[in-house]
């Protein structure tokens, strides 16, 4: 409830409690653990503190994929918010990397043409743009504007 209210601060305080005794109940790997971790992420996100976000998403991910496999939703959250936290702290390589895992999950999630995937069009384009490469960020703007045009 902290975490979307005007209260961050104080749920990640809750957050990290819960995560130390999570993690000594039921150990490091447990899907607990890493639900926490990815809740936590987000609310590093909301503090506007995402190399913080990006280690909690990184040790979330390896939990998700050995608990529900590598093609779940909440893999593909995790991946997806990898990429964001990593384009905001600068790495474009990894966010690069992470959004276009993200993409594919996302289109085998919810189809190629459906807004669901626009987060992840809209990221590739920047990320892609910051690394010069401008062509192939103007052709994921494009499919991400036909997609917007399409869903009204």
């Amino acid at each position: 409830v902290y975490q979307y209210s005007d209260r961050p601060e104080k749920a990640k305080t809750h957050y990290e409690r819960a995560l130390e005794l999570q993690t000594e109940s039921f150990g490091p790997d447990h899907p607990e653990v890493a639900s926490t971790l990815y809740n936590l992420g987000d609310t590093w996100m909301t503090l506007n503190a995402p190399d913080r976000a990006l280690v909690c998403y990184e040790r979330a991910l390896p939990i998700y994929e050995k608990t529900y496999g590598a093609d779940h939703p909440w893999v593909g959250d995790a991946v997806e918010n990898i990429a964001k936290a990593g384009a905001l702290v600068g790495d474009d390589i990894k966010a690069l990397a992470h959004f276009e895992r993200a993409l594919v999950m996302r289109e085998s999630q919810f189809g190629a043409d459906d807004p669901g995937i626009l987060a992840c069009l809209d990221g590739l384009a920047a990320v892609l743009n910051r690394l010069g490469r401008e062509k192939e960020s103007r052709e994921v703007r494009e499919r991400a504007e036909t997609i917007r045009s399409a869903s009204g």
